[in-house]
């Protein structure tokens, strides 16, 4: 028999509880990390006055503070201005009254659209809230997002922000289809480009990042022409490889493929099957890791 929990049974646990933390991916902390989140743009959902603004939880000040309306649902948002490996998270509720508890929803996203919950904390009166264990996630925005008024005097965010090692590197490919859709067009940062190969199977393109580093995630905008199947490989000298994820596609959705952290300095996606009649296309292809020194 499958045991179900209704909706109401798991609120009441949360109550209870007091939080909850969706488990992170496993993957090993990074180093660097660092305060991201300082002076980064914070918007909100409304203000109590002017003298409270967003920005005020993300300035470094424990004078200031952001306070909402006394609206139902409010919440802030700040955003790192780049995709970052989160280590952790904490802010201050300033919220006076402890006779009051507010849920307040921890929430990520990579586009500032599609959300990920990750935690439900209750404050009650002033209280400095630190959520659970990120590593392992990725985020360009972090969100409170409460039910019922919310004031926080500081919200800290603390990660790794991941560089692109694949941007202006060496690019090559099994083919192209014609001059105008060269392979460094995957790697040139702009998605007014793009790479095309010719319409056969199977096609590849690699990126030499011109010395080993840590690779921790690949990402990869697809033009219409995607590959409907497809292999990440990578290399320390270009001949030898080694197949670190396989992946079968039914659209041309962006991919976002987690890696181990391997060190690494040739780069391929390997396409075995073409998703259309026409070749294999690529607009950007992002090479993620954190900063070497």
């Amino acid at each position: 028999m499958t045991a179900r929990i209704s909706r109401w049974a798991l609120l009441l646990v949360i109550a209870l509880v007091g939080t909850v933390l969706v488990a992170p991916p496993s993957q090993a902390a990074l180093p660097y990390s660092t305060l991201v989140s300082l002076g980064k743009p914070t918007t909100a959902s409304s203000v109590e006055s002017p003298a409270y603004p967003a920005s005020a939880a993300t300035d470094g000040q424990a004078s200031t503070r952001w306070s909402s309306a006394n609206g139902s649902r409010e919440w802030l948002q700040v955003d790192l201005q780049w995709n970052t490996q989160l280590d952790s998270v904490s802010y201050d509720w300033a919220v006076p009254d402890p006779n009051v508890s507010t849920q307040v929803e921890f929430r990520i996203s990579d586009d500032g659209t599609t959300w990920t919950t990750l935690e439900y904390d209750f404050p009650q009166g002033p209280s400095h809230v630190v959520v659970g264990n990120l590593q392992g996630f990725r985020a360009r925005y972090v969100s409170l997002y409460t039910v019922g008024h919310a004031s926080v005097s500081d919200l800290s965010v603390y990660g790794t922000p991941l560089v692109d090692f694949a941007r202006g590197k060496p690019t090559t490919a099994s083919s192209v289809e014609g001059p105008h859709f060269p392979a460094t067009a995957a790697t040139d940062g702009l998605l007014s480009s793009r790479w095309s190969s010719q319409f056969s199977d199977p096609q590849w393109i690699v990126v030499d990042i011109r010395r080993p580093k840590p690779i921790v995630e690949v990402d990869i905008v697809w033009e219409t022409a995607y590959a409907r199947s497809y292999r990440i490989d990578t290399s320390l000298d270009g001949v030898t490889w080694t197949t670190v994820s396989t992946m079968s596609k039914t659209s041309s959705a962006p991919d976002h493929v987690t890696l181990p952290g391997r060190e690494v300095q040739f780069l391929r996606v390997y396409a075995t099957a073409r998703g259309t009649q026409y070749g294999v296309s690529i607009r950007d292809l992002q090479i993620l890791g954190p900063p070497v020194p």
